[in-house]
């Protein structure tokens, strides 16, 4: 089967994770003997071109234009269309499958994508086909289920860049899709609240590689971060607001009263907001905190390897953050929101804690939990692992894609041979 993938970036020169996922998958279909290509976009003229990588076919589109203008942009983006049809007609693709492009792509590249390859699929990984941005909480009730996005929530939002037809002329160009994909049934039951019914859960899967650190580079980072003999609570993820990190210096102020041994490891932390957070820990956090720009490799392995317990605290319905994933993978309890996906894949009691992140001295009682009871911690974790191995691989994610490729391509034959016979 010749698979081409539409997305806006991939690795190296991107380390989303929405990118590392697409690029895990490709991988693994061509692995089980399927032709891929990808057509993705760069911000840096000397990249433009063509390409091979272990086998895969890449076309390197440039786009980069006024993040302004992206409500316009992400709709028909000119100077990228251009060049799709001439691609797809030399490849010949059975499906095109479309995966985070509405930065630089645009969804205009659906329209053109039906007209190339007998089917078309789409994931849906965030909610920018209906929002804006994040989506926020009209309430703390972890058992809410109104998510649906209002004409003038997206004007406040956007105020300047609000563009009124967005959201109309994106549902236009999904007509021209056979299915599509969502990271998580969350996000799919947001899209239905919103105009966008019939979206089928495909979860993101890990590759189950080598999760080891070698033993120079984890004693290196424990020496450095000062770990030796500390329970390590990490919090792995980029630092905003809705992601929960003033929630869980919150909740370590009441842990670090009860375990003065604890330390908050957060990883992700931006230059611009070092010199802040710093401020903010000095006092009770004072000693207890250590901060980590976003990183990867042996450094961010030997911080999952040293943690004891892993944080997933988003304030928002985060549709289906792999953090939660890559903790399971280092066998680590994981203590998750209740808004959002996080719950799909971290069973409360069972491989880590649920939580309402708004309830800080529950989450700081989960934390103390387990970095008290580290035989229940360890148990979690192998737990969570094990959820990961049976269901949660990229090789699970491939073969469930590949099956919803068959199928598609299996009722166009069919219908097309029923109209073939009627014309007869």
């Amino acid at each position: 089967m010749v698979i081409l993938f539409l997305t806006d970036s991939i690795p190296p020169r991107s380390i989303g994770g929405a990118a590392r996922s697409v690029w895990r998958v490709a991988e693994q279909l061509h692995a089980l003997g399927n032709e891929i290509h990808i057509v993705t976009t760069v911000q840096d003229r000397q990249f433009v071109g063509s390409e091979q990588r272990d086998g895969i076919t890449i076309y390197n589109l440039y786009s980069r234009y006024d993040e302004r203008f992206r409500a316009y942009v992400s709709l028909y983006h000119r100077s990228v269309l251009r060049h799709l049809a001439p691609i797809f007609a030399r490849v010949r693709p059975d499906v095109i499958h479309a995966d985070v492009i509405h930065y630089h792509i645009s969804y205009a590249a659906l329209k053109i994508a039906k007209r190339c390859a007998p089917c078309v699929f789409l994931t849906a990984r965030d909610f920018m086909m209906i929002a804006y941005g994040k989506l926020e909480l009209k309430t703390r009730d972890c058992a809410a289920q109104d998510f649906r996005v209002g004409f003038w929530e997206n004007f406040l939002r956007a105020r300047k860049r609000f563009n009124p037809l967005r959201n109309p002329i994106i549902r236009y160009y999904l007509r021209f899709v056979d299915v599509i994909f969502s990271n998580s049934a969350l996000l799919a039951n947001i899209l239905a609240q919103n105009r966008i019914p019939g979206v089928l859960p495909m979860h993101n899967g890990l590759l189950l590689q080598d999760s080891a650190v070698s033993d120079e580079g984890l004693l290196a980072f424990r020496r450095e971060c000062e770990l030796e003999g500390r329970d390590v609570v990490l919090f792995p993820a980029r630092v905003s607001p809705a992601k929960g990190l003033q929630i869980v210096l919150e909740a370590m102020e009441e842990v670090a009263a009860r375990m003065p041994d604890a330390v908050l490891l957060v990883v992700g932390v931006r230059e611009e907001d070092r010199t802040l957070l710093q401020e903010r820990t000095r006092s009770v956090l004072a000693g207890r905190v250590r901060l980590f720009g976003w990183t990867s490799g042996e450094t961010l392995r030997a911080a999952f390897t040293s943690a004891d317990v892993v944080l997933v605290p988003s304030l928002y319905p985060d549709p289906f953050p792999t953090v939660a994933l890559e903790a399971a993978l280092y066998k680590k309890p994981v203590i998750a929101t209740c808004f959002g996906g996080a719950k799909e894949f971290v069973l409360d009691g069972q491989t880590g804690y649920i939580v309402n992140p708004f309830e800080k001295a529950d989450v700081a009682e989960k934390i103390v939990e387990l970095l008290g009871n580290k035989e229940r911690a360890r148990q979690f974790g192998e737990a969570g692992y094990q959820r990961l191995k049976n269901s949660f691989t990229v090789a699970h994610q491939a073969e469930r894609q590949l099956r919803y490729y068959r199928q598609c391509l299996a009722a166009k034959t069919t219908r097309g041979r029923k109209r073939k016979d009627a014309k007869d």
